[in-house]
């Protein structure tokens, strides 16, 4: 009985170790951005990237990257 529990307890502890259950990774973002062409081809990060016209909004399709968009006139 003293083998047993001598070697099931650090296979226990690495199968939780190793399934992360104790100190779980953090988490990484791997969302692929889609490629897509902006209608202007103006890619931004924020407003102030929009520059083209009075108004211009970054519309974020992905956490950094956005096409600028402008008000009709």
């Amino acid at each position: 009985m003293k083998t047993a529990l001598r070697y099931s307890v650090p296979l226990v502890l690495g199968l939780v170790l190793g399934t992360g259950l104790i100190a779980p990774q953090p988490a990484v973002e791997a969302a692929i951005c889609p490629e897509i062409g902006c209608v202007n081809d103006q890619y931004c990060r924020r407003d102030r990237d929009c520059t083209a016209a009075p108004g211009g909004v970054c519309n974020l399709f992905c956490a950094t990257r956005g096409c600028c968009s402008y008000p009709a006139p």
